[in-house]
């Protein structure tokens, strides 16, 4: 199969419409956690694992409220509301979750969650 692509005519604009799905929404959820200000994500997904990453994000201070069938997040420096931040059993969400903790005002005593064997290794 081959795949020409030709140039643009004109400058490209518009939306493109991405199904949901939870690979997608962890990382949408942590890149609009990060920018500061407010971020819209459309078409947000039921998957329990992603629930986990939007529990833990407003545990570092991160507001997170329904828009219709999306998310509004609103972004910016994470300031933990409590000493521990839980990550339920979601492999995704503790491995983001390990970095975004380290940018917050102040540290965590724990990261904690119900996960079974994982290959995790040294660093």
């Amino acid at each position: 199969m081959r795949l020409l692509v030709g140039e643009a005519r004109a400058p490209l604009e518009g939306d493109i419409l991405i199904p949901p799905s939870k690979y997608h929404a962890h990382r949408a959820l942590i890149l609009a956690a990060l920018a500061p200000g407010q971020s819209t994500i459309v078409e947000r997904t039921t998957a329990r694992h992603v629930g986990f990453t939007v529990q833990a994000l407003r545990g570092l201070g991160t507001e997170i409220t329904a828009a219709g069938r999306g998310w509004r997040v609103t972004g910016g420096e994470f300031s933990p509301r409590a000493d521990e931040v839980s990550v339920g059993s979601s492999g995704t969400t503790l491995y983001f979750l390990l970095g975004l903790a380290s940018l917050g005002d102040r540290g965590l005593s724990r990261v904690f969650g119900r996960l079974g064997p994982m290959p995790v290794g040294v660093m």
